[in-house]
């Protein structure tokens, strides 16, 4: 991820974010793109970030305004989306709904269960989230 964001930078805008050097706003994103590669279809504890919430949101607007074209702003926007697979308590394994074949009852419980518990928070953070996004870039496009 780091490679598609290298090229021909502007210089960033301290309004998204002041005080964050592109290169921790760079490491902690292809980090975060890692992960949600590996898992993507997973909730997440919140500890897995590479930076809290709040400061990866702040990397995440940053290279989305030095980003050079819309693919790279899509695939930025996708991620800041994807913050709302990460929540508190969900402990140190990803819960994934994946069920292998011909499953038991019980084990498709055991796995979908614990996956359902923080299904609601993901889908209610998305659409804050989203919403967040876009009221960002109605006050950074004007």
């Amino acid at each position: 991820m780091r490679e598609w964001l290298r090229g021909g930078q502007a210089a960033p805008s301290t309004s998204a974010a002041p005080g964050m050097a592109t290169e921790l706003a760079l490491d902690a994103v292809a980090k975060l793109s890692e992960l949600l590669e590996r898992h993507p279809l997973a909730i997440l504890d919140v500890n897995r970030l590479p930076l809290p919430k709040a400061e990866m949101k702040t990397a995440l607007k940053l290279l989305w305004q030095i980003a050079r074209n819309e693919q790279r702003r899509n695939q930025i926007e996708v991620a800041y989306i994807h913050l709302s697979n990460f929540q508190d308590g969900v402990g140190d394994v990803p819960l994934e709904p994946i069920v292998p074949p011909n499953s038991p009852p019980e084990k498709v419980a055991a796995i979908l269960d614990p996956y359902m518990l923080f299904a609601a928070q993901v889908q209610a953070e998305t659409h804050v989230l989203s919403e967040e996004l876009r009221q960002f870039e109605r006050s950074v496009r004007g």
